[in-house]
């Protein structure tokens, strides 16, 4: 039923990424590169790096060599910025008194008078029902609440409650963080671990399970739930979330395999090609190559 949870994450594995033993998924790197090669259009000619970590361990890591990775805002993982730092508000007791419950109360308890754009036209509007919906969804509004609940703009707020104890430092765009496939990773890894990081319960653990249920379908096959500002689906028979980019960007956790898949790329293809892939062909990546490489 939609709603109903789903497996939740892992144990926390540690923060820092080592190199996996030699004999850790043999071949994957080479079905990874075999997959971005089989299109002869060059659908997959955009995409910069191809990271899989599995229990905080790097185990495969693509790199493509004549196109350099430079780091991008990736809205899916500006959405994930904003609904980590929501869950922490709300535990705080800066997002009403009722703590992570208070997701399921109207702005107008949470937020003190008058509602700022671009909120007022959102009376009587549930913070849950801001929140469901897919990680390319419009986060304007989310960064109003956290700035209303705050008095402090989002960037200050990201880097103190998330990217210092992360150990990250994007700079803020007009859209949101410029993250590097690494960055990523490691916003995917406390989704992994439960909202911990290196042992610190950075994010309420019962948020992030929270933020990963099926609340809505979507209509698509690959991607068929949303959760709270991403998608739900499975890789390999194990639940899944996922967000995503508009180029062709990714980043999927699959707690019951501890895996952790980024995949940055370009904003555009080069050489142009008239169909690019979208982030949906690396979740099929991730199911029908990933998955199944790790044995």
């Amino acid at each position: 039923a939609l709603g109903a949870p789903l497996p939740t994450g892992v144990p926390p594995a540690p923060q820092s990424v080592d190199p996996a033993p030699p004999d850790v998924a043999p071949g994957l790197s080479g079905q990874v590169e075999a997959f971005l090669g089989a299109s002869k259009w060059g659908r997959y000619d955009r995409v910069t790096a191809v990271l899989v970590n599995v229990d905080g361990a790097a185990v495969t890591e693509y790199r493509r060599p004549d196109l350099p990775e430079s780091p991008r805002e990736v809205t899916g993982v500006t959405a994930a910025v904003l609904v980590a730092l929501v869950g922490i508000l709300l535990e705080r007791g800066e997002l009403g008194a009722d703590g992570l419950a208070g997701v399921r109360q109207p702005l107008e308890r949470l937020l003190p008078a008058p509602l700022p754009e671009p909120l007022a036209a959102a009376g009587g509007t549930r913070l849950h029902d801001l929140l469901v919906g897919t990680s390319v969804g419009d986060v304007a509004a989310l960064s109003a609440v956290l700035t209303a609940a705050t008095g402090r703009p989002v960037p200050d707020l990201a880097r103190e409650l998330l990217f210092g104890p992360l150990g990250i430092d994007p700079p803020w765009t007009g859209a949101g963080p410029a993250v590097s496939a690494q960055d990523m990773a490691r916003l995917g890894a406390l989704w992994l671990d439960r909202g911990s990081v290196g042992g610190r319960q950075l994010v309420p653990a019962a948020w992030i399970d929270t933020t990963t249920r099926p609340y809505a379908e979507t209509g698509r096959r690959r991607l068929p739930y949303a959760g709270y500002r991403q998608w739900v689906t499975r890789a390999g028979g194990h639940t899944a979330n996922v967000f995503t980019g508009d180029d062709a960007q990714l980043v999927e956790v699959v707690p019951g395999l501890g895996l952790v898949v980024v995949v940055a790329s370009a904003p555009d293809p080069d050489p142009e090609v008239a169909i690019p892939a979208s982030s949906e062909a690396f979740v099929e990546m991730v199911d029908s190559v990933i998955v199944p490489g790790l044995g």
